[in-house]
């Protein structure tokens, strides 16, 4: 036997907690009315003057940010595309020199090897 059977056969099913009829139709006035009564005072505080000065300098410290971070990917974008420009030069200079190195060790002159180049 568990502890639930053990308590419902000690106090049964029924509910023993009840409320008296219609209690919380009114609650909430009753409660208001307990309350005591206080004026509302509203001030107005001004920030300190650190916090003050605070925020332009942090909306400017962010607009540098932005502005040295566009310009930098746009500086950097311009490089990158030279660069490529540069190496596919490069590359081709360089397989240019390849083909004339291969052909120069074969001693093949530029009539014979476009023939073999055109034959395979």
């Amino acid at each position: 036997m568990n502890e639930d059977d053990k308590l419902k056969e000690r106090f049964g099913n029924a509910n023993h907690f009840s409320v008296p009829d219609k209690f919380f139709d009114n609650f909430a006035e009753q409660f208001m009315q307990q309350l005591p009564a206080q004026e509302v005072q509203i001030r107005h505080v001004k920030p300190a003057a650190w916090r003050r000065l605070l925020k332009p300098v942090a909306v400017a410290a962010g607009l540098m940010l932005v502005a040295a971070l566009t310009t930098t990917l746009f500086w950097n974008k311009d490089a990158q595309e030279a660069d490529m420009n540069t190496s596919d030069t490069a590359y081709k200079q360089s397989q240019d020199y390849s083909i004339n190195q291969m052909a120069n060790y074969a001693m093949l002159d530029n009539e014979e090897f476009y023939r073999y180049l055109a034959d395979n």
